[in-house]
């Protein structure tokens, strides 16, 4: 069973919660218990945050002098440390993320807690995910900041090779970007045996963005159902996990990656983001047809 982590923060710091914070947290499968996904409008927030504090397993204080000026988060304060008073459970993780006198009822039992005022500090950081029983076989600033590159290529219509090396939560990293920014990206994992022949391949393309249709089985009328089926007029996403299988698997289907570069390149129809443990450099001879496409890479180094 997943273990449920109650954040209390003030709402000055509600940005670096949200998207730097809650995202690693839950992509070390934990399930993240505050406000903003627990609360209902037209209750009373006082007996709401009583009722969703008291199902945690942890709980995550985030000091600030915000939050020691706010009596919503001084009333979370007291109630976490009620429950640990002496702090010898480890269920109460004090996090400094702005300078600022810690209460008594810190000081006083002298517990541990994890100095955050550098976003940066990676062994703070890990630090903190340990104490929530996660590791995400990378240190946390390098995930993010590979989050970021992500986002912001998606954001230009970039395609990117994301490039993993090690056992970092990659495939938790790609959820969390559709999820919270990109909505529409259409994920597709090439393990899947749906996809090992091209007509299944292109029907799990289709089927990721809610197109249903009979693919042709005969070549090459497989792939023009494909470009006649994709719409036109804007950019779709698809995020494709384990892109050195297809190359593997299909690598004498000129036609396939000719058609794929006519799609991300020529009608301007797809960007692609391809995960795969070798950059494209090396998985694909030179004059591929996707060899000379611009793509950008982007590395996941895991530990």
């Amino acid at each position: 069973m997943n273990n449920k982590v109650f954040i209390s923060y003030c709402h000055e710091q509600s940005d670096w919660v949200k998207n730097d914070l809650v995202p690693c947290l839950q992509a070390g499968g934990i399930d993240v218990l505050i406000d903003f996904k627990c609360f209902t409008s037209g209750k009373q927030v006082l007996g709401q945050m009583d009722t969703v504090q008291d199902q945690a397993d942890l709980q995550i204080l985030i000091f600030s002098p915000d939050y020691l000026n706010s009596k919503y988060c001084t009333h979370e304060m007291h109630r976490a440390i009620d429950r640990d008073p002496h702090f010898t459970k480890g269920i109460i993780i004090p996090v400094l993320r702005l300078p600022c006198i810690l209460p008594d009822r810190i000081k006083e039992p002298n517990p541990i807690y994890v100095d955050l005022t550098d976003n940066k500090n990676a062994i703070k950081w890990n630090e903190l995910i340990t104490a929530c029983r996660v590791d995400l076989g990378v240190d946390v600033p390098h995930w993010l900041h590979t989050r970021n590159s992500l986002r912001k290529s998606l954001e230009r219509n970039e395609s990117i090779n994301l490039v993993v090396s090690g056992n970092p939560h990659h495939q938790e990293l790609l959820d969390h970007i559709r999820n919270d920014y990109f909505q529409d990206l259409a994920i597709i994992n090439l393990y899947h045996p749906d996809t090992f022949n091209r007509p299944g391949l292109i029907m799990v393309i289709l089927n990721a963005y809610g197109i249903k249709c009979e693919v042709p089985q005969k070549p090459p009328h497989d792939l023009k159902c494909l470009t006649d089926k994709l719409p036109n007029g804007r950019r779709l996403l698809l995020g494709m996990i384990h892109f050195d299988y297809i190359v593997q698997h299909f690598h004498n289907d000129v036609d396939l990656f000719a058609t794929l570069r006519f799609l991300v390149v020529d009608s301007r129809r797809l960007t692609i983001l391809a995960q795969s443990r070798l950059p494209f450099s090396e998985l694909l001879p030179k004059k591929h047809p996707l060899s000379e496409m611009n793509i950008r890479n982007v590395t996941l180094q895991g530990r």
